[in-house]
């Protein structure tokens, strides 16, 4: 069982708890030593340690580091760090795909924190690993399918994890090749059906949990049908009778009862619960009560950050190196210099060549775990991230600059926007020789990889635009709503503060 294999790594881990410092500069040299001599970073030694680093390498972005990062992927050839393996695409500011390398050493650094994670978790809810497992992980939108992506996660674990994972996966890895996302989510969600005996759900957004159980409730005729049957339009697909007469004694109503009867060994649902999360992991919890829910650490494409370890988030010590930004001071301090109540911005140094790389992520420190600093996700800086669409302020100005060009409408701001499901709408200025419709907005905020895949999966609702001839009134109302004065009635080009309608005058909102 691949599970006698994560216990090292919660060992380690466990062990780490007690002593970050020490663990921390061995993990810098470790990353030093993986990247080796890339041209990138000609004046690094292995063994130059924390002070000199600091002093030797700059904080970066994307943007810093995209020329090098191109020619590695073009090329095939070491810039940052080690070439060869995978490269992931991610959302950026700086351009409307980022990628990502994932080579060997940087995998492992994945997995020293996975491992901790899984075994930790295997001791809390030991049921979870008696049963198949649902993980949803790196699914790509439908245009990006073409091209020959990879989004079978597995493939970045060793061979002996991938066999023992994969002979427990509830949903076969080909279903994220199929010609759509909504083919895949339909897809998905038959197999699932068909798995009375799901022991572990996994997901990153709970929204897409969400999404899945109402797929399950929109297409439960169809999918009741292929389950009797085993004839699916994709393809090969599960057959099994008895789970298709449930779906079809199913009067389609969310009913945790009915989850219960579907999923009875269901024992642990994990997703993310905190920031703009919140709301939509408690609608996911009462839904499937009978199941242990375990809210997620911080995992971003570039690397990971915290980890779920003893019902607390800790930093994920045994993985990549770890730095913060103060966001009340600008200081830069390594993790074992954290201290309680602080607000900061995490940078990381990963063997994949990403050195003191800044996420664009605000956590807080609430706690400690033995000497451990544990912390919470509060939301992105100069950005949203409501479902995983990962907006960023810089991007988003552009496609408000470019549409205010071509439609003659005041692109003001785009909102983040409560509701079921949440989304996002322009506030604009214009008379009637303006025109901008939310088509054109949806089309251009579609040119961002995850928002893309999240209106694909139903997970956000279509943008809407709201025109008016004055604004003023309307920032003066939420200005209200958030308890600022009137002379603090502006807002950014993106708002992350999630808005409600029932805020908003009705004749502002004209998303035909």
């Amino acid at each position: 069982m691949h599970l006698a294999g994560c216990r090292p790594a919660r060992r380690a881990f466990q062990t780490a708890l007690g002593n970050p410092e020490t663990v921390q500069r061995a993990r810098l040299g470790a990353v030093l030593r993986s990247i080796g001599a890339a041209p990138a970073w000609p004046q690094l030694d292995p063994t130059i340690g924390y002070e000199r680093f600091r002093q030797a390498v700059r904080p970066s972005t994307y943007a810093d580091l995209e020329p090098e990062l191109e020619r590695q992927r073009r090329e095939g050839v070491p810039r940052l760090g080690p070439s060869g393996g995978r490269w992931q695409p991610t959302s950026g500011s700086t351009s409307h795909r980022k990628w990502i390398p994932y080579p060997a050493p940087f995998l492992a650094e994945l997995n020293a924190a996975a491992g901790a994670w899984m075994a930790d978790l295997a001791q809390m809810a030991p049921a979870a690993f008696q049963g198949r497992h649902y993980w949803s992980l790196s699914w790509l939108p439908t245009e990006q399918r073409e091209k020959g992506g990879d989004p079978d996660d597995l493939n970045l674990l060793p061979a002996w994890k991938r066999l023992a994972l994969g002979s427990a996966m509830a949903v076969p890895a080909a279903v994220a090749n199929l010609e759509t996302s909504g083919e895949s989510l339909l897809a998905t969600a038959a197999w699932l059906a068909a798995r009375r005996d799901l022991a572990l759900m996994s997901v990153w957004s709970p929204t897409f949990g969400l999404s899945l159980l109402q797929t399950l409730a929109d297409h439960r005729d169809a999918l009741a049908e292929g389950l009797r049957t085993g004839r699916w339009p994709w393809g090969p697909g599960p057959r099994e009778p008895g789970a298709g007469d449930r779906l079809k004694a199913w009067n389609g109503s969310l009913d945790p009862a009915f989850f219960a009867e579907l999923w009875p060994r269901l024992a642990v649902v994990s997703a993310w619960e905190e920031g703009a999360s919140a709301h939509h992991a408690r609608r996911l919890r009462g839904l499937l009560p009978h199941a242990r829910f375990q809210g997620k650490g911080l995992w971003a494409t570039e690397g990971v950050v915290t980890i779920p370890f003893r019902d607390r988030h800790p930093l994920a010590l045994t993985g990549h190196f770890l730095e913060f930004r103060c966001l009340a001071t600008g200081r830069i301090v390594p993790s074992w210099e954290l201290e309680p109540d602080q607000e900061v911005q995490p940078l990381l140094s990963t063997s994949a060549g990403l050195l003191r790389y800044g996420l664009d992520d605000r956590l807080k420190v609430t706690a400690f775990l033995d000497r451990t600093p544990c912390l919470t996700f509060l939301g992105r800086i100069g950005g949203t991230d409501m479902v995983g669409e990962k907006l960023d302020e810089t991007a988003v100005a552009r496609v408000l600059d470019g549409l205010e060009r071509s439609s003659g409408v005041r692109c003001l701001t785009l909102f983040a926007v409560q509701g079921e499901p949440c989304g996002y709408a322009l506030l604009g200025e214009g008379g009637e020789e303006g025109l901008l419709r939310g088509a054109e907005l949806e089309a251009e905020l579609g040119r961002f990889h995850h928002y893309r895949l999240a209106r694909e999966l139903n997970q956000l609702a279509p943008a809407e635009v709201w025109v008016v001839p004055d604004a003023r009134p309307i920032l003066a109302r939420l200005a209200a709503v958030r308890g600022q004065g009137e002379g603090e009635a502006k807002s950014a080009r993106l708002e992350a503060w999630p808005v409600s309608l029932e805020r908003l005058p009705v004749e502002a909102r004209v998303s035909e």
